[in-house]
């Protein structure tokens, strides 16, 4: 019994702290039940696989603190978890996932910490969101290793700037800190976006760019473990992304985004050219989702292209909880050797195509 009530009183003490604080528990459960096919070696038959996928699933804290000389000291702790073996995008470490310190006031929000780059921010946490990024991972088509936003990453040690939205627009930044005690280099990472929403249109413009790293080395810094790959001296990485979209009346929205990469690994240079069209259709608690996306000849390979298409259907059962069912197909020329966000499609070789059919749960707290 005394150790029941002292448990009680710890519990309840550890509680009013988090009161005291404004301290928010929340987090996201994203799990589908898929069947997935990869064409054989030769490219004739077939093989397939029924697994569940774990879509992101995330578990996090995050408060404030109001300061007397003005705005707040903001933080947050993000862990990703799984809910089954396979799947999953984040760093299941604890503060994996969007961990930071920050300062927030009406000129604006500064963290640092492991935070989304400022060039993946512009698709994933903006009013763009709802075209390009409402989707679950196994649709998804952006990141590392996908078709479209190749260079999306999050910079475990970095310092970010959103300013306030003045009439619509606003501007983002990210300095991403080379903390990497391998190489006798500095090879940071910035990025930079620009956002406009209003009248039904929503748009921006995101910029990148790595030194000292080629295209792999600067989609390493995106890697599960958030480390950062070794750097090459005279090297770099350069990209540009911009996505529009329109929100009509009637439930509509479509959009369209292009990204131009530049890897220079000190020595020859290389371009290529990404697109991608998306579109989703409300009517009552359903959502229509579709997206065409394609990476055109990378790192300027003749036939190292590949595309997804993705086309879901989401019924929004309440604020919280979403069902979906989504059919994928991953095409690669060749030389191509894309996948899905996901994984559930990652080629072992080049020219193999995938099929996902999925069908899982969102519910966020």
């Amino acid at each position: 019994m005394k150790k029941t009530l002292i448990a009680a009183a710890l519990g309840a003490a550890f509680l009013a702290q988090f009161a005291a604080a404004e301290v928010t528990v929340y987090g996201s459960i994203r799990e589908s039940l898929e069947y997935d096919q990869l064409k054989d070696a030769g490219g004739k038959d077939y093989r397939g696989e029924v697994q569940l996928i774990d879509q992101s699933s995330r578990f996090g804290f995050k408060g404030s603190d109001k300061l007397d000389i003005g705005g707040k000291v903001i933080w947050q702790i993000e862990s990703a978890i799984k809910t089954s073996g396979n799947g999953g995008t984040g760093n299941t470490t604890w503060g994996g996932r969007n961990t930071f310190g920050g300062w927030q006031g009406d000129w604006g929000t500064v963290r640092f910490g492991n935070y989304d780059s400022a060039y993946k921010t512009l698709l994933t946490s903006s009013d763009l969101s709802s075209l390009f990024d409402n989707y679950a991972d196994t649709a998804d088509f952006k990141g590392k290793g996908a078709v479209f936003a190749q260079l999306n990453s999050r910079l475990q040690n970095s310092v970010s700037y959103d300013s306030p939205v003045f009439s619509g627009f606003q501007v983002r930044g990210s300095w991403g800190v080379d903390q990497n005690a391998q190489t006798s280099t500095n090879a940071p990472v910035y990025t930079a976006a620009a956002l406009y929403s209003g009248y039904g249109f929503v748009g921006g413009l995101g910029g990148f760019y790595a030194k000292d790293r080629t295209f792999a080395q600067a989609t390493g810094i995106s890697n599960a473990d958030n480390s950062i790959t070794a750097a090459t001296s005279g090297a770099a990485t350069w990209a540009t992304n911009l996505a529009l979209g329109y929100k009509f009346d009637f439930g509509l929205q479509l959009g369209a985004g292009w990204e131009h990469v530049n890897s220079d690994d000190g020595k020859t240079s290389s371009d290529w050219e990404n697109y991608a069209v998306v579109g989703n259709y409300k009517f009552g608690k359903f959502e229509v989702q579709g997206v065409y996306a394609l990476s055109d000849e990378q790192l300027g390979v003749t036939d190292a292209s590949g595309a997804q298409a993705s086309l879901g259907l989401v019924y929004y059962a309440t604020k919280q909880t979403r069902f979906y069912t989504y059919l994928v197909n991953v095409d690669n020329d060749s030389k191509g050797k894309f996948k899905n966000a996901s994984g559930s499609l990652t080629p072992e070789y080049a020219n193999q195509d995938g099929y996902a059919l999925s069908v899982g749960l969102r519910t966020d707290f």
